[in-house]
């Protein structure tokens, strides 16, 4: 009997095992056909440089001479359909009213449009809205050796429906001399045929060769020859015609000219999710794994102690361009913007490293896959860029990124630039081609353990080839001597850490692994930091001075010696690289780095010292798959001697502990000026009335319900200039109360009532970041300034599913359970999913 069961354990031991691998050979074989990209089926973007000649001189670079979106106030404008435009188009997420605030007469015409919605890439430009029929007239002196460059567009559909073509005309008139330089027309392109979220196209882009040349609208270029006309005074009249009202475009419309002043172009490379101790400058560990970034490290320098200000895309990107953290622009941690929020935030005029490049006559574009840094949708704030490429589709988004910038290079080499490129290879989901999931592989018992790192060094491999591509192109177009190259990542990544965090009200406890957003530990906060620039910054150099992303901006603005008023929270570290100095300025000497995620902050103090504070929505942690469930409110770490964060020092240092949280209270960046209240009805709170009293003075006091409020009534009484009283009546779902005071600062009494006057109970006001439930009746804030006099309140509150929440804008965090703002595209939304932020 024991023989007999011995052998059935034998044969069933036998069969199992044969049975898990066929199963495991066919996953294995579905994976790497169905979920890895191949390379081999796109054009190599090297292939773009064919024709090169490789002893070809420099061109002299042409700047920018007369920005005419910038000339709009003085232009002779005549646009009778202006405001039927704006009826037609203002609810399309691809028009958005951002790029020159400035402007006061026909402020109007400058905008930011988007072409290609839905198809193989999205490209934004600056542009003038011209509906039909409309005429602007410019007139200027031309320059010496001067060029007349735009692009034209038109938008061909509105909600399905095809518009009537656009005929562009380009007139020149010296005198009464009149001269033709461009007469076309543009009709509707043809749609693209598949959708970001069929299964189709992602499967048949695996076996087939494809092109980017399939779009649902497009920017045709345009480059006229002023020379002839030099030194004389000439009107330039663009006019657009129809035989309806039609909607035309002249994008970025310049004259350019030879430089007279020598400058750099520049270059921001940024490698999304690309920790900087997965780069072989940075760590031993994984030599060979990165030579592009490590021959770049070798020829400029590498700063090995960078941290992000953020662990997740937008607010990373916007720090970069902006050179401030993530507090103080007015956004963190939502995914989409409504219109209101969008018109806040371009009322303020926050300067952006884009901005003052262009002010000083370079070309400023951005190529990546990246929604976030044009506003061509929900997702996306204008970061100052003149044009933004935008590639989108998977699963060759890392080639068809570089193709696109290799080409913009190639196209606009006679133009002083400043470029940000960037890569989403390293995102999640990890899947790198195969020659790169070899790369990672490292051993089965590395890969059993834990299979995230090599799936994660694979797909670091994989940005890293592409940007050696990118680099061989600018050295190819003899642009390497003479460019400022920064290379970096916006965030990190979990790989190592078996924490679950619970991150929303009444969910489930989530790995953090493979993921980012929850944690803001280190593995999610350090990033590489690489800059480069030939006969300025001596080579092989390495820096341990601790800086931050916000500090690129100033720093690249000094490198490149372009004089700017603007005024950045970041500090220059340009006198470090160049080797005139071994750490920053005086005035950053004790300065904090700060950070924001999903529900949490963090500071890193000058000595060393990481503070971390989360928010409502997630004050728990599991330790392990099995532990058990600790407060997570605050912890400490002691990075100079814990660098890895294995031990929190909350319970073993109170007073270390009580002297962060100070610090943290009075010099954690806080926002400025403009507030919101975030107002969410139901079925117990339908009707409320605010009384909002400030000690200064209300520059306004405006509502925006959100969607779900059909029926709902709004009206805001005015008391004086220090008293407004919003009645809100049929609450069905969200409104957002926006405000402003003056001076800035002067604190606000906000109280809350129903319909009958009775004040809302303990917990339905909650107040500032992280939301901290208030008690019944008045609360008193400021700008920003909401302070903890009892943080464990923060433990296992949950946050309730109808009150008010007072934060900066938009700094209240819902999810998609509880969602509030612009709705995303199914498109983008699947894109988002991809990513895992959604």
């Amino acid at each position: 009997m024991v023989r007999f069961l011995l052998r059935a354990g034998g044969v069933a031991l036998k069969w199992g095992g044969l049975l898990f691998l066929f199963a495991f050979t066919v996953w294995f074989s579905f994976f790497m056909i169905f979920a890895l990209p191949n390379p081999d089926r796109v054009p190599d973007p090297l292939d773009i440089l064919e024709g090169v000649k490789p002893d070809q001189a420099e061109p002299t670079p042409l700047s920018i001479h007369t920005d005419l979106i910038n000339a709009l106030d003085e232009a002779q404008v005549d646009v009778p359909n202006l405001d039927a435009g704006y009826s037609a188009v203002a609810e399309e997420d691809f028009f958005a009213e951002y790029p020159f605030p400035r402007l006061v007469k026909n402020g109007r015409m400058a905008i930011s449009m988007t072409q290609g919605k839905h198809a193989m890439k999205l490209e934004q430009r600056n542009a003038v809205y011209m509906p039909t029929p409309a005429r602007a007239s410019f007139t200027l002196t031309v320059p010496e050796g001067a060029r007349l460059r735009f692009a034209n567009s038109v938008l061909g559909r509105i909600k399905g429906k095809e518009l009537a073509p656009v005929t562009f005309t380009v007139e020149l008139k010296v005198g009464e001399k009149a001269e033709t330089l461009l007469k076309e027309t543009l009709g509707p392109e043809p749609v693209f045929p598949w959708s970001e979220t069929d299964f189709f196209y992602h499967s048949i882009l695996k076996f087939v060769k494809i092109e980017t040349g399939l779009w649902n609208g497009r920017w045709y270029p345009h480059d006229i020859d002023l020379t002839s006309h030099a030194g004389k005074n000439v009107t330039i009249t663009f006019t657009t015609s129809s035989n309806s009202v039609s909607h035309g475009f002249i994008g970025n419309p310049r004259v350019y000219a030879p430089e007279t002043e020598p400058k750099p172009n520049v270059i921001i490379a940024v490698l999304d999710t690309v920790r900087a101790d997965f780069i072989g400058a940075n760590n031993p560990d994984v030599s060979g794994l990165t030579p592009n970034m490590d021959k770049a490290a070798v020829e400029g320098i590498n700063f090995k102690n960078t941290r992000s200000h953020g662990n997740w895309s937008r607010g990373s990107f916007a720090t970069i361009f902006t050179g401030m953290p993530t507090p103080r622009f007015g956004f963190s941690e939502r995914w989409s913007y409504t219109r209101e929020e969008k018109q806040i935030y371009n009322r303020r005029q926050i300067p952006s490293l884009a901005e003052e490049f262009r002010k000083d006559g370079y070309t400023t574009v951005s190529v990546g896959n990246n929604p976030f840094v044009y506003d061509g949708g929900p997702v996306g704030l204008h970061l100052g860029f003149d044009q933004a490429v935008d590639i989108q589709r998977q699963p060759f988004d890392t080639e068809t990124s570089t193709s696109e910038a290799v080409r913009w290079l190639k196209d606009h080499a006679d133009e002083r630039f400043m470029m940000m490129f960037s890569l989403n290879t390293a995102h999640s989901p990890f899947r790198p081609p195969l020659k790169y999931f070899i790369k990672g592989f490292r051993g089965f018992k590395d890969s059993i353990e834990n299979t995230q790192p090599f799936l994660f060094r694979g797909v670091v491999a994989y940005a890293d080839d592409f940007f050696g591509k990118f680099m061989t192109a600018l050295d190819r177009l003899k642009m390497a001597d003479n460019t400022i190259v920064v290379v970096t990542a916006d965030h990190g990544v979990i790989l190592r850490r078996s924490q679950k965090v619970r991150p929303h009200p009444g969910g489930e406890y989530e790995l953090v692994s493979a993921t980012h957003t929850h944690t803001l530990y280190e593995e999610e906060a350090r990033v590489p930091l690489i800059v480069r620039q030939p006969g300025n910054i001596p080579p092989g150099r390495v820096s341990n001075e601790q800086v931050g992303l916000f500090d690129i901006a100033p720093s690249v603005m000094a490198l490149a010696e372009v004089k700017s008023d603007a005024r950045w929270a970041g500090e220059s570290f340009a006198k470090i690289a160049t080797g005139e100095k071994t750490a920053l300025d005086e005035s950053a000497v004790g300065r904090i780095l700060p950070a924001e995620g999903e529900t949490v902050r963090s500071m890193v103090t000058a000595d060393g010292y990481k503070y971390i504070r989360r928010g409502l929505d997630m004050p728990r942690v599991v330790d392990g798959l099995f532990g058990d469930p600790r407060s997570a409110a605050e912890e400490v770490y002691d990075l100079r001697n814990d660098p890895g964060e294995t031990v929190d020092l909350f319970g073993a240092n109170p007073s270390l502990v009580q002297k962060l949280r100070k610090a943290f209270e009075e010099r954690y960046p806080q926002s400025v000026k403009v507030h919101k209240l975030l107002v969410r009805g139901g079925k117990e709170l339908t009707s409320l009335t605010l009384t909002l009293e400030t000690t200064g003075r209300f520059v306004f006091v405006k509502s925006a319900p959100g969607d779900g409020n059909k029926n709902i009534k709004t009206a805001v009484e005015e008391q004086g200039p220090s008293k407004r009283i919003v009645k809100l009546d049929g609450i069905g779902g969200h409104v957002r109360v926006f405000y402003e005071v003056f001076p800035n600062g002067a604190p606000v009494t906000i109280t809350a009532s129903d319909s009958s006057g009775k004040p809302l109970g303990d917990g339905v006001v909650r107040l500032g970041p992280v939301l901290v439930p208030a008690k019944s009746g008045p609360v008193t804030v400021s700008a920003g300034d909401f302070h903890l006099e009892d943080s464990h309140r923060l433990i296992d509150e949950r946050m309730l599913r109808e009150g008010v929440g007072v934060g900066i804008i938009p700094f209240a965090t819902w999810r998609k359970d509880v969602s509030e703002g612009a709705r995303l595209d199914p498109e983008l939304a699947a894109l988002m999913k991809k990513w895992g932020y959604l």
